[in-house]
């Protein structure tokens, strides 16, 4: 993966160096709307391992694109996403996982559940056709790179005061990478000459995978004392958005 990170930092290195010395058509784009969780990342059936319990949320683009020919752009892009969590569903997915260990009249059980985020830098291209030449244009892009996933926060706390001890089920807090894939379409409006505004529907997906544990610690100790249960936990994280934005043209 430290590879992969390598070379995609040099190939946007040396597109970014291309656009900065061309005399051609270069245009950057801000993007904000909504995101839609679709398939497994909308589950919320606490069975079901590869849930991701995830709800609606925000979706953030900038976009770079060099147009090389006049209807094909070769396009650097940052996406910023995240989504709040059903934590009711999460609750019982914990309750679940310690089912063994919950007593609800001798023990004090504290949540914290929190919510999905991730970033994506990646490396595409578009294409725009015209419907209505110099005012409204409809384009279409891909995208691939690199997705940076924060580990949620899926933790459950049980205070076993007559043990003496407390148990934990709880996410590994880190960072997930993989390949993700972007795919979008909409249209493109020419308020002016340097400037456009766009409405476009996307499509996003990419591989979640981080650790969720089960373990006790006893009160006069602060280290593990035994480790109860470890999974591997792989989501797919798939959503659908929906933005509205606005295209600068850059005059060299």
């Amino acid at each position: 993966m430290k590879k992969t990170l390598t070379i995609f930092t040099v190939i946007l290195f040396l597109l970014i160096s291309a656009k900065t010395n061309a005399q051609g058509d270069f245009r950057v784009g801000i993007s904000m709307g909504s995101v839609i969780p679709v398939h497994e990342f909308k589950n919320n059936d606490y069975k079901n391992l590869p849930a991701g319990f995830a709800q609606s949320g925000f979706n953030l683009s900038f976009d770079g694109d060099y147009y090389f020919i006049n209807r094909m752009a070769v396009s650097a892009r940052f996406n910023f996403g995240m989504s709040s969590m059903d934590k009711v569903a999460v609750s019982d997915w914990l309750d679940n996982q310690m089912a063994d260990y919950l007593n609800s009249e001798l023990d004090k059980n504290l949540y914290s559940i929190d919510y999905w985020q991730w970033s994506a830098p990646m490396l595409g291209l578009k294409y725009n056709y015209p419907l209505v030449l110099n005012k409204l244009y409809l384009e279409v892009a891909g995208f691939s790179g690199l997705s940076i996933v924060q580990t949620p926060s899926q933790n459950l706390k049980i205070i076993d005061t007559e043990n003496k001890q407390s148990i934990y089920s709880e996410n590994i807090a880190g960072k997930s990478l993989s390949v993700p894939f972007m795919f979008d379409a909409g249209f493109r409006y020419l308020a002016a000459d340097n400037i456009q505004l766009k409405l476009q529907a996307g499509y996003f997906q990419t591989q979640v995978s981080y650790e969720h544990v089960n373990y006790i610690v006893k009160d006069e100790a602060n280290e593990i004392w035994k480790e109860l249960k470890r999974n591997q936990q792989k989501v797919p994280l798939k959503t659908l958005t929906l933005s509205i934005g606005i295209i600068y043209k850059l005059e060299f």
